[in-house]
């Protein structure tokens, strides 16, 4: 297991495409805020309010970026080897198929993470040395809140490993991590957007003509309620919204947990079974 490990150590650092997606996590966070200092002045210089246009933004919001880049880099990393015969040599070589898997998902899940530590030490350098600017511009997040890229970026490392290790077609599998991705990060909107619905409506009589109000057909209620609170509660864009409590990190601590050990298990034996190109 070790020896994969550094085999796929080394090769990555060989692959240019990926150190640059590594660049690019450390200097996105300083671009974003280059934009925001060039649109804030130039309104200044228009004679308008820049607050009149737009409002305080959200770090959080940056997250779909990095999730972006996890995704390109999972593709990149694994289909690299897979697609030039890599595995199948391990195999022939006597090392086993849960080795070979693991080591993708470790090395993976590990660069996942060191893709969010450069994004979030990015971002908190930026914020302050931007100082007053900075604050004016964005919201002052704690810190916790940036726990939950790391939870996520644990999680998806695994989902695009299964994703790209079980796939054989190359843009399957990227199309698929990303589809995957998108849905993580609007599911909970979408959600939300059902349970806001209201309860009753107002309508108008076709007889006579007259406004009355009832029960909206739309409005979900009872456990299929309660069981759409539950998913929103776990999704990404409903933990990376609003206020991180204590409750909010053990929720997504748990659900990503689950993704990750769910997702790894079923690559492994799936890995097993497959076909290899």
């Amino acid at each position: 297991m070790i020896g994969q490990i550094k085999n796929s150590f080394v090769r990555l650092l060989s692959n240019k495409l990926i150190i640059a997606l590594l660049i690019a996590s450390l200097i996105i966070p300083v671009f974003k805020m280059l934009g925001l200092y060039t649109e804030y002045h130039y309104f200044l210089l228009q004679g308008y309010d820049p607050f009149q246009y737009s409002s305080k933004e959200d770090p959080r919001d940056m997250y779909q970026i990095l999730t972006f880049m996890l995704a390109v880099f999972a593709y990149l990393f694994i289909s690299e080897d897979k697609f030039e015969g890599g595995f199948r040599n391990k195999i022939t070589c006597g090392v086993k198929r849960s080795t070979i898997y693991l080591s993708e998902l470790l090395v993976t899940a590990f660069f996942a993470e060191l893709y969010t530590a450069c994004f979030v030490f990015s971002w908190l350098i930026t914020f302050k040395i931007s100082g007053r600017f900075g604050t004016s511009l964005f919201y002052n997040i704690p810190f916790k809140s940036y726990i939950l890229f790391f939870m996520w970026s644990f999680a998806l490392a695994a989902l695009f490993t299964l994703v790209n290790v079980y796939f054989s077609n190359r843009m399957f599998a990227i199309l698929l991590s990303l589809v995957m991705l998108t849905a993580f990060n609007n599911i909970g909107s979408f959600i939300e957007g059902r349970l806001n619905v209201p309860y009753k409506e107002k309508v108008v009589s076709e007889a006579t003509g007259e406004e009355y109000w009832r029960e909206n057909p739309d409005y979900i209620s009872g456990k299929p309620r309660k069981i759409l609170i539950h998913i929103a509660e776990r999704t990404p864009g409903k933990g990376l919204s609003g206020k991180t409590t204590d409750n909010v990190i053990k929720v997504h601590t748990q659900t990503t947990v689950f993704l990750f050990i769910f997702s790894g298990g079923v690559g492994l034996i799936s890995f097993r079974r497959k076909d290899l190109i």
